[in-house]
């Protein structure tokens, strides 16, 4: 990467949009998390030319130095301490305007008079570090998507000692346990795919949880958002949405459905 990091001139916006597709193109070779911070700290610094611009790893209940670029820098720092401690116990990123007002500011280099940290969640950024358990956000996503749709059914299933168990939802009682590889949601499990049925009388094995259903989809929830290659991603429950209406479902309905569901995990 370093003979081929192409760095335009421009405002600070052009630079990052250059700048982000080459270190997605980075990841694609290097799955090591050390070998990649390396890596995007020497381009950020290489791009923006800021004072320091490095990593810090959580270890033992504390931020350990990890890789960077700069002068040399604190070696550990306590939760909650400074700007980088206080960032990894708010789950937020800090914008520090002048570091000489941030109460409690580590003093890692003199030089330093503005900063930012940006926690680096285990699956991506999450929108909201505070409310990350599954359960919380799959019942707020669950009628979200009731309330917008009206659908029958909309819920969540959940992957537990080798079946699924219901979960979240929004709509009249439903089958508390299904099977891998039965009905829609298990066969969605096994395939590792979205399946939309347009008539849930002619999917075989269908499970009528409830009779007034005639049409559904069903979305897997993989780990870490929708995997490229689903073989090789671990499913941890799907979304299930019934409608009363035969062939209430779509490409449209799949296509924001998976970016919904690779938000929750």
């Amino acid at each position: 990467m370093a003979e081929n990091l192409f760095i335009p001139g421009g405002n600070k916006e052009e630079k990052y949009k250059s700048l982000l597709p080459q270190l997605e193109a980075l990841l694609d070779s290097e799955a090591g998390f050390i070998a990649n911070a390396a890596n995007f700290s020497a381009a950020l610094h290489l791009a923006f030319g800021h004072l320091w611009t490095g990593f810090y790893m959580v270890k033992d209940g504390e931020l350990v130095l990890g890789p960077f670029q700069g002068p040399i820098a604190c070696t550990r720092i306590g939760y909650g301490k400074g700007v980088c401690g206080t960032a990894w116990k708010e789950g937020r990123t800090i914008t520090v305007h002048d570091v000489n007002e941030f109460p409690g500011h580590i003093a890692c280099s003199s030089l330093s008079r503005s900063e930012i940290v940006v926690p680096v969640f285990r699956c991506g950024v999450h929108e909201n570090a505070s409310e990350a358990g599954f359960i919380a956000n799959a019942a707020n996503f669950s009628a979200a998507l009731h309330l917008a749709f009206g659908h029958l059914w909309t819920g969540f299933y959940m992957v537990k000692d080798g079946e699924l168990v219901l979960g979240p939802f929004q709509g009249p009682i439903a089958c508390t346990r299904i099977g891998y590889g039965k009905g829609v949601c298990g066969t969605a499990w096994k395939e590792g795919r979205t399946i939309t049925v347009h008539d849930v009388n002619e999917f075989p094995g269908h499970i009528a949880c409830s009779s007034l259903s005639r049409s559904e989809i069903v979305v897997p929830v993989f780990r870490c958002g929708v995997h490229e290659n689903a073989s090789e991603a671990e499913i941890i429950a799907v979304l299930d949405i019934d409608s009363a209406s035969v062939g209430t479902f779509d490409e449209t309905d799949k296509k924001f459905l998976e970016k919904i569901c690779s938000l929750l995990a």
